[in-house]
């Protein structure tokens, strides 16, 4: 029996599944190892016998991904087929990472000395998305994955700790020199004024600064770096005070570095998975508040790439806008918005039975506000589904569908 290759479902580009050990050709027991001289012939004249094998076409047989099969893959890489091997390998597998020696090395380097699934899944998805060995990309998507990323908890954090730290500050003002101090609230003001705006409620279009992460990202990380400096010039006061400070400083760089990997991990899951081909629809994801919200809540922003453009990396006259937020109301919603050339069509999607009606009583108002625009609205739908924004940022091969083609010769 000759094992062809490891066949997965048409999705499982990427996916390098166990290879069999099997021998690639039957011996026949009992067949002449050389042609010769007959024995009856006695030496007195030679007869070629012309022996002709029919070729028969190799059989192939379907089958089942089996963790019989994650232990072959494992010997054939030389690698330990223990239960966190088999785990780490059919993670790879169902995130399309070739299931290489290679790859198995570098992504157990990751994870080294962590126990935790999503510290696993986020070495996997943290390879899969081109990230190389960097531990910082891991440390990231752990958070992401324990839901600790989101946008409105952390600005919400980030504010309390703020008006936390103003007031620690001003409360232990003995500690620092005069203009040192002064410096320090300064920048702190200006932090705060960037808040409010970023926070602002709005009955328009969202703000354009809301979505530019990469500044923000940038400007959180001069103001750890201008905290450090100005912690390390303190040198005033007993070892408790100093302490006690210390720990102030700490608390707020820690909100302000979660600020920063909720803004970050939206540019790492925004990269595609090595496994997605130009055929593969992808997104730019990006998360900010929700300007309607009356508390500090988020709204997912995806937006879908454009592959073959060489101008843009997005169609805006051909492209699909997905939106996910909460409402009063419905709660969770998610819209899907398709834009061809000056056509637009929505589709509503929720599990709440009510959605139906409130969006025919909007319809007439969306066609309005579309026109203006210069849309035509082509068609609304409604839905009783929810979308699975990680599905469509980190795509996941579902095992169970995967198959092996086994070739009998």
């Amino acid at each position: 029996m000759v094992d062809r290759a490891a066949s997965p479902s048409p999705n499982a580009r990427g996916a390098t599944p166990a290879q069999s050990t099997q021998p690639s050709q039957k011996q026949i027991a009992g067949a002449p190892q050389q042609s010769g001289i007959s024995p009856i012939d006695s030496g007195q004249s030679t007869r070629e016998v012309d022996r002709t094998v029919s070729q028969k076409p190799f059989a192939s047989v379907t089958r089942s991904l089996t963790e019989k099969d994650i232990m072959a893959q494992l010997f054939a890489i030389k690698r330990t087929p223990d239960s966190d091997g088999k785990q780490l390998l059919s993670t790879m597998i169902q995130h399309g990472i070739p299931a290489t020696a290679e790859a198995f090395d570098q992504i157990q380097n990751l994870i080294k000395g962590k126990k935790r699934n999503a510290d696993m899944r986020a070495a996997v998805v943290s390879y899969a998305k081109g990230l190389g060995s960097s531990k910082g990309g891991v440390e990231i998507l752990s958070q992401y994955f324990a839901n600790q990323t989101n946008v409105g908890d952390n600005l919400k954090k980030m504010k309390a700790s703020l008006k936390q730290f103003q007031g620690n500050l001003l409360a232990k003002k003995n500690l620092f020199e005069p203009s040192l101090l002064g410096g320090l609230m300064s920048v702190l003001s200006e932090l705060d004024e960037s808040l409010k705006k970023i926070t602002k409620k709005q009955t328009a279009e969202l703000s354009e600064k809301s979505i530019q992460r990469g500044r923000l990202i940038h400007e959180y990380k001069l103001i750890g770096d201008f905290l450090n400096g100005i912690e390390s010039k303190i040198n005033k006061g007993s070892e408790k005070e100093k302490k006690q400070l210390n720990h102030d400083f700490k608390l707020f760089k820690d909100a302000l570095s979660g600020m920063s990997k909720a803004l970050t991990v939206q540019s790492i899951l925004s990269r595609d998975m090595m496994s997605q081909s130009d055929l593969d629809p992808s997104y730019y994801y990006y998360q900010i508040p929700n300007p309607l919200a009356q508390q500090d809540q988020s709204i997912d922003i995806l937006v879908q790439k454009d592959k073959h453009s060489e101008k843009s990396s997005i169609n805006i006259a051909n492209t699909k806008i997905i939106l996910r937020f909460e409402t009063p109301d419905l709660g969770q919603v998610c819209v899907v918005i398709d834009l061809k050339e000056n056509k637009v069509s929505y589709q509503f999607q929720t599990d709440n039975g009510n959605t139906k009606q409130l969006v025919a009583e909007m319809t007439s108002d969306l066609r309005d506000r579309m026109k203006e625009l210069n849309y035509e609205l082509v068609a609304v739908q409604t839905v009783q589904k929810k979308i699975d924004i990680k599905q469509l940022l980190i795509p996941v091969l579902n095992l169970d569908k995967m198959t092996r083609i086994i070739t009998e010769a």
